[in-house]
Order: structure tokens, then C-alpha cells, then sequence
């Protein structure tokens, strides 16, 4: 159960932070590599949770429109596989963020509403295409954050979730960077 939380939690971090950092940088065509990012850029603990909570309904609403906009079956297969972590997510992030008496209010931010808006504008073979390269950016993201979370964390459980985020998230990359692979 906290390894399909850490797999959700995780996405929900990559998804999130990728589209967020991509339409910050639209209009430059650049984005910073994951090893440039900021230490304010990097929540701990209690914020980490509270990022981890918006970028998990972030991930949400953007998987809900894979099934509808993709053309491959196998990225439909994936979001569905993600959208399943994710549901469990909710769960024990709910679990997880009471207990240290975290209180988060689900909200679609700016960046990842226009994000989808602009997604749904893509033709189908499109739309794989940059959902997966956004996840994989994200996923990356979302491994160096869990890694500062599990190095410089203070909170045990927090760092325990971190941990386990790295491995699910580590699979999850080598996934769909395979399927990217199939798609192109």
C-alpha cells in the first residue's frame, strides 16, 4: 500500500512540476536541468507534503483526459495504471498529512489548467508524444525532490515515503521512456 502511494505521490509530483516548469519557460524554450533546481524549489517535509497533495490533483486532472486524447493503447494503459496509484494515493496521503495535522485544499492550479488546455488542442499522435516526454521530464523532477526530501528531511515518515517514492518512481521512468521509444 505505501509503494502504490509512493508511485502516486511521486507522479503526481512529476506531472505536476514538468507542465509547471514548461509553460513558466514557454516563451524561453528552455527549462533547468533537475540538478539546477533550487533549494526553494525543493519542499520538505510538511511543505513537501502539501506540494505532494497539489501536484497529486494536478495529476489527476491531467490523466483524465489520456483516455479521451491519446491514440496509443499502450499510453492509455499507462495513465491507467498512474490513475490507479494515484486513487491510493489520495488515500494515504490523506492518512499521512492528518496525521502531522497537514491540512490541504485540492485545487487545479494556473499552470497545469493551461497546460491541459493546450494538450487538448494536440491531434492524438501528438498528444503521446508530449505527455509522455512532459511525464518523463517530471519524473525526473519528482526523483530529485523525493532524493533532497530522504537526504535533508527531518520528519521520519515523510523521508520513509520519499524512500519508497524512489523506487516506484525510478520503474515508472524506465517505463515510459520504453513506451516513448514504441510511440516514436
Amino acid at each position: 500500500m505505501v509503494r502504490i502511494s509512493s508511485v502516486a505521490l511521486a507522479l503526481a509530483l512529476i506531472v505536476s512540476l514538468a507542465w509547471a516548469e514548461d509553460t513558466k519557460d514557454k516563451d524561453k524554450k528552455t527549462t533547468r536541468p533537475v540538478e539546477k533546481l533550487e533549494k526553494k524549489d525543493k519542499p520538505l517535509d510538511k511543505d513537501f507534503l502539501v506540494e505532494a497533495a497539489q501536484c497529486a490533483n494536478n495529476c489527476e486532472n491531467v490523466l483524465s483526459i489520456v483516455e479521451k486524447h491519446a491514440s496509443s493503447d499502450k499510453v492509455k494503459e499507462f495513465a491507467r495504471m498512474v490513475k490507479k496509484d494515484q486513487d491510493q494515493l489520495i488515500k494515504d496521503h490523506g492518512k499521512v498529512a492528518s496525521a502531522k495535522k497537514v491540512v490541504t485544499v485540492p485545487s487545479l492550479d494556473k499552470d497545469t489548467s493551461s497546460r491541459i488546455s493546450d494538450m487538448k488542442k494536440l491531434d492524438k499522435s501528438e498528444f503521446d508524444k508530449a505527455f509522455l516526454s512532459y511525464f518523463i521530464e517530471g519524473t525526473q523532477r519528482g526523483i530529485d525532490s523525493a532524493e533532497y526530501q530522504k537526504k535533508n528531511g527531518k520528519d521520519e515518515d515523510v523521508n520513509k515515503l520519499a524512500d519508497e517514492m524512489l523506487t516506484t518512481m525510478r520503474k515508472h521512468l524506465d517505463e515510459a521512456k520504453k513506451l516513448q521509444k514504441d510511440i516514436r
